[in-house]
């Protein structure tokens, strides 16, 4: 009893001291955690614990779901613009952001809400597992030469070109259904795999955004190209609110959140895999591929296009502007060419249907374990978003306090940013477990200087097999 009470006040400090000061998925902390169901998701070849474990109870307990949230700016921190000469004296040095940002740089916001799931072993080799989820996904791109030309201007770019390649906004609001299940095969060999049904409820996807502007080094002509291709849907009433430029306009009375959560139209599919190889009794290594699939879009679905350009500039004449015995003014001659300007980069729209395919994430992980109580872990995380890898990895540290505690500690690189010290911890209470993870605990205290905030937690019913861990039967 007395080691329960400790292990709670632990973990309510460590609580207050980290986690819900902060708000990608990439939730590295939580990977080796296997004391934690939903370490699972990130490589259905790594079994968690407990025999059976309930995400969330229908009859009114207090009884949370898992819910992840996250957010990233991989181009800068906010000490990189904020300069503080003194406590009450900063000034804005966009300079210095621009020196920091990437070629293309991304701000990022994911939502992952766990509505209901279920796992169970079978015979201690197999499990098999179903969960129902809501995913929200949200990214935007802003190239490192548009925030350059806003703040230096464009004479940096004479004799060269400024690209903007890539900017634009990224969507994705989906429900998941999956079922899961894994087989541990022999002493040596784990595999699993989860098929996932997929429901699309809102979606923007930029799926080209190519836009360049060069200026000639001896007559300073002006040579644009550009070509975009952006898809939408939603429920129509939302598309028309949202088209609707008109004032007046009342969200709530004008859009159905029913017709909006309950679209089932919108299906899709993807899998997840994945492996672990025990090589001895101390060391092994995992590998798993997961959100490789598609949605296939079509309530509400809106196509907009444009044509890949060239639009080249000279300049205006001079004469068109002081004639006094022409009937052609300067102002007609400035609105003709913001008629050809326009005529060239004019969107056209279309109703069709499309395919859009998830963001892949490749998983690669070593784990040491010296005893039943300990592990020591390496995480690769591989993203994929449109034909560009994004990497990030993580060294970390698992310990059981025995029945009632674990915690595992990391440090990671994510998002270009070496500032993550990541912190997890689970706590049960008879067959209840509550855990929280984050892959920043400084984020609360040191909120100015970080580029990545993330919190992963929830609650389970887990119930474990008797004698199944010689620690948990020892202690």
């Amino acid at each position: 009893m007395k080691r329960t009470a400790f292990a709670f006040s632990l973990f309510l400090l460590l609580l207050s001291g980290s986690a819900f000061k902060t708000y990608a998925q990439h939730d590295l902390t939580i990977y080796p955690m296997q004391s934690i169901p939903q370490s699972n998701y990130n490589n259905p070849a790594l079994l968690p614990d407990c025999k059976i474990h309930i995400g969330i109870l229908p009859i009114g307990l207090p009884v949370l779901p898992s819910l992840y949230l996250g957010a990233s700016n991989n181009g800068f921190a906010y000490n990189h613009a904020v300069r503080f000469v003194s406590v009450d004296s900063q000034y804005i040095d966009l300079g210095n952001v621009i020196d920091k940002l990437g070629k293309k740089n991304y701000i990022e916001a994911k939502v992952n809400m766990e509505l209901l799931s279920f796992g169970m072993k079978i015979k201690r080799t197999h499990y098999i597992s179903i969960g129902l989820y809501e995913k929200i996904n949200m990214r935007f791109c802003y190239p490192k030469d548009l925030v350059s030309m806003a703040w230096y201007g464009n004479s940096q770019y004479i004799g060269g070109e400024a690209s903007f390649n890539g900017l634009g906004l990224d969507w994705r609001h989906y429900r998941e259904l999956a079922l899961g299940y894994s087989n541990q095969i022999d002493d040596k060999w784990t595999v699993g795999g989860r098929a996932k049904l997929l429901f699309g409820e809102s979606n923007i996807w930029t799926k080209k955004s190519k836009a360049t502007l060069g200026i000639h080094e001896d007559y300073y002509d002006f040579t644009a190209n550009s070509g975009m291709h952006i898809n939408a849907a939603a429920s129509e009433d939302l598309i028309r609110f949202l088209e609707d430029t008109t004032d007046g306009k009342d969200f709530g009375q004008d859009v159905s959140i029913r017709n909006y959560l309950l679209n089932w139209s919108n299906m899709g599919g993807a899998l997840d895999v994945g492996v672990n190889y025990k090589i001895n009794e101390r060391f092994s290594v995992a590998a798993s591929a997961i959100d490789f699939g598609y949605i296939h879009w079509k309530t509400g679905a809106r196509n907009y296009k444009s044509p890949d350009t060239t639009f080249v500039f000279e300049g205006l004449d001079i004469n068109d502007w002081i004639r006094k015995d022409d009937t052609t003014d300067g102002k007609e001659v400035l609105n003709d060419l913001l008629d050809s300007v326009a005529k060239y980069y004019q969107l056209d729209t279309t109703y069709n249907a499309y395919w859009e395919p998830l963001n892949p994430i490749i998983y690669i992980s070593g784990f040491y374990t010296p005893n039943a109580k300990d592990k020591l872990s390496f995480t690769g995380r591989l993203e994929i978003f449109k034909g560009t890898v994004h990497p990030a990895f993580s060294l970390g540290y698992y310990h059981r306090f025995g029945k009632a505690l674990s915690i595992a500690v990391n440090y990671s690189y994510i998002n270009r940013s070496w500032l993550n010290f990541g912190f997890g911890a689970a706590l049960k209470f008879g067959p209840f477990q509550f855990f929280l993870t984050t892959d920043n605990i400084f984020s609360g205290a040191m909120p100015y200087a970080i580029r990545n905030i993330n919190v992963h937690f929830g609650a389970n019913l887990v119930f474990y097999q008797k004698n199944y861990y010689p620690l948990l039967s020892t202690q």
